[in-house]
């Protein structure tokens, strides 16, 4: 409980904190109205408590946003906060304890009644001080999709547990009426990227027939979006013909050999009916 002292006397804006000592978990407030007791959770005003066991930082004049440190010699002002909370349009927060505001915080969110989510559910606090969304809302739709597939602007999308050649994946996509996803822009991709079964899939894009010549198997088009990672492709010692995509931080696509086995997705078109 004394680390939380420290840090809200450290902190810019902070008034008190919240001290969740089931979880040795401390909750820094920028106010203190309107506070709800809560089991296993103690509030305390930072007005109560001396500056001096902040130490060197007892007194300081980071501005808001900021978290005062000091390295040995002298006082340092550190991005510490969000100032403000992230406004996401058509979306609210579903977080149980409020909206963290701390670096490297995100915030879950859930889309209101009426939308669909694209991308990953949250907003992050970046080191700027500056939220970044990393999805959107969009008007839901409802239309024809087989059982177990999802729509999702005006196509079916089919998410693969089950680990194919690429190949293999496109066999299977036909056999369901439909091919390997085509990627055509980057919010398709996020959507796409909240909802892969494994942290890389197949994709339908290969340079099969025509090296250096990337198409989409579904209907032989060149890519006109290709968010391939740094140095890809590459065609790894002339086997790498096909494209994965993958989920982590990172993202981006690379070439792989086709015969490699991967989970994928198919796609198909869908007959919608807008709400």
């Amino acid at each position: 409980m004394l680390n939380c002292v420290k840090e809200c006397i450290m902190t810019s804006q902070c008034r008190g904190f919240n001290y969740r000592h089931d979880w040795l978990v401390c909750d820094l407030l920028g106010e203190t109205t309107n506070i709800v007791s809560e089991t296993g959770c103690i509030f305390s005003d930072i007005a109560t408590w001396p500056k001096v066991m902040a130490g060197e930082c007892r007194q300081h004049s980071c501005k808001n946003g900021e978290r005062c440190i000091f390295n040995g010699q002298n006082q340092l002002c550190e991005k510490s906060y969000c100032i403000e909370a992230p406004v996401v349009k058509n979306a609210v927060s579903t977080e149980r304890f409020g909206v963290y505001r701390n670096v490297g915080a995100g915030v879950k969110f859930k889309c209101d009644d009426g939308y669909n989510i694209i991308g990953w559910p949250y907003s992050v606090c970046l080191p700027s001080g500056e939220w970044e969304n990393k999805f959107s809302c969009v008007v839901e739709e409802t239309g024809t999709c087989p059982d177990e597939w999802i729509l999702h602007n005006e196509h079916c999308y089919f998410f693969a547990w089950e680990e194919l050649t690429w190949s293999q994946a496109k066999d299977n996509c036909k056999e369901k009426n439909s091919d390997l996803v085509k990627i055509e822009d980057e919010n398709e991709e996020l959507w796409i990227e909240g909802l892969m079964p494994d942290s890389k899939i197949w994709i339908g894009a290969n340079d099969i027939e025509n090296e250096g010549r990337w198409i989409w198997s579904s209907d032989n088009t060149t890519l006109q979006y290709f968010p391939w990672r740094s140095g890809q492709p590459d065609n790894y010692n002339n086997e790498e013909h096909c494209a994965q995509i993958f989920s982590d931080k990172d993202g981006g696509w690379n070439d792989i050999g086709c015969s490699e086995r991967l989970s994928f997705t198919c796609e198909r078109n869908a007959i919608l009916y807008m709400l």
